[in-house]
């Protein structure tokens, strides 16, 4: 009997927990010109979210 192996793919999962889309593709695009071809990312983001997360640095 012949046996055949199935590679699934690494995942990480990216939480952008903002709602601006471009910022998400963005993060898409830096994590895949990273990840080894054996992984993928998804990067999701909430859809009820502020736009923009800022943190100001005293």
């Amino acid at each position: 009997m012949e046996s055949h192996t199935v590679c699934t793919p690494r995942q990480i999962l990216i939480i952008n927990p903002n709602s601006n889309q471009e910022v998400t593709k963005r993060i898409q695009k830096a994590a895949d010109s990273i990840l080894e071809s054996d992984c993928e990312a998804l990067v999701l983001n909430p859809s009820q979210s502020p736009n923009a997360i800022e943190t100001l640095y005293p």
